[in-house]
């Protein structure tokens, strides 16, 4: 692809590890061209990769306390097996989906969380990022820089990525992603990003104001009042905004202008983006504003944000999941209780107060929900 992944962050709970081991072919597989030529019967088979997770630990039932204190030490030790189970989950997804090591715990964490772990490849020589575990919610954050995303994409796909992230593992957004597009002819350098903001091109909606425009050069003046850059480089938008841009001479950043190589890369950086930006890194480049549609000849794949569709899809796919994970349970009990639903909804009903939606997605939800659409709409 000629728009690349530079950074990569996002978060997932712990415990969706346990889907690992399920994941079928057409979960991380879905939107690969040959898998849909494929009949039907191949769409449920299980992942390669799946086959190297190990199957949840199950609560023995048969277990008979004699105490208190016997019940108490067999829930820790339940929830010790339990924690040990999903731990190594994490550092099979790490090597056998991302292709990368995670190493021993350093102590101390970062971003909110307790312990963190360096990120490297497999020979341990380049440093990839981090991962933060320990508190927050019971969720576990990947940082993956831009050696990282290089090792990464080398062995999947973009859109594979996003199969195991979504289908597998639940991840609806991206906390990060940078798109990256390189030039080694000088056609898209800072001089061209200025006239691209003087026309406006950087906007990404018809109303409010323009982004700012941030000149970051570094130069000398040499004979005859030429300038001799040291640094060459033009900021668009703020680093709090979700799309912050930088165009910079890549060429003088690694020390190879010398050599007279030309080199200007564009980077976006988005903030709490879609994660279908990764079926089509190019499209969802091209679709971010006309400065970047001038640039990729990809057709516009829209990614942005969208409030409407956010609502809706909280509900449907909490509704998803929730099937997904309880759904079997759930049939047993109305069997169970004769097609009572409603003394099985109060038999699972958890006291105290409720969780509830804001008045305002009701008629989101409602839009949505008579056009009958599939949760899975949200994932795709």
């Amino acid at each position: 692809m000629a728009v690349s992944i530079d950074y990569l962050c996002f978060t997932m709970k712990v415990k969706d590890l346990r889907h690992c081991a399920r994941a079928t072919y057409m979960d991380t597989h879905q939107h690969d061209p040959d898998v849909k030529k494929k009949s039907r019967r191949n769409t449920l088979m299980i992942n390669p990769i799946a086959r190297f997770f190990p199957q949840e630990p199950v609560f023995n039932t048969d277990f008979r306390a004699r105490s208190a204190e016997d019940i108490e030490a067999y829930r820790n030790f339940f929830r010790i097996q339990y924690q040990e189970y999903l731990d190594r989950c994490l550092k099979l997804f790490v090597t056998h989906v991302l292709g990368l090591t995670m190493n021993a715990p350093r102590g101390f964490g970062f971003q909110f969380y307790t312990e963190s772990m360096k990120l490297t490849t497999a020979d341990g020589e380049d440093f990839c990022g981090f991962v933060g575990i320990g508190g927050n919610q019971d969720t576990v954050h990947f940082q993956i820089n831009g050696t990282g995303c290089k090792h990464v994409f080398a062995k999947l796909q973009a859109w594979e990525l996003h199969g195991w992230l979504s289908n597998v593992l639940g991840v609806q957004q991206l906390a990060r992603l940078d798109l990256a597009y390189d030039d080694y002819h000088g056609l898209f350098d800072c001089d061209y990003a200025l006239k691209a903001a003087y026309e406006d091109a950087f906007r990404t909606a018809s109303r409010g104001i323009s982004p700012t425009v941030n000149e970051n050069h570094k130069y000398r003046f040499g004979e005859h009042g030429a300038k001799h850059y040291s640094q060459e480089m033009v900021t668009v938008g703020s680093r709090t905004s979700r799309i912050y841009w930088r165009i910079y001479n890549k060429a003088l950043e690694q020390n190879l202008a010398q050599n007279g190589m030309v080199w200007y890369r564009t980077e976006c950086e988005l903030k709490k983006w879609d994660i279908d930006a990764l079926l089509n890194p190019d499209g969802a480049f091209a679709a971010l504003n006309a400065f970047s549609a001038s640039i990729s000849s990809a057709p516009a794949f829209n990614t942005k944000p969208r409030p409407e569709k956010r609502v809706a899809c909280d509900v449907l796919t909490a509704a998803y999941w929730m099937r997904r994970q309880y759904g079997k349970i759930l049939n047993s009990l109305i069997e169970e209780f004769d097609g009572d639903i409603p003394k099985v909804i109060g038999l699972l009903q958890r006291d105290g107060r409720k969780f509830s939606f804001p008045d305002t997605y009701t008629a989101l939800i409602q839009s949505i929900t008579n056009r009958s659409v599939d949760p899975l709409e949200c994932k795709s």
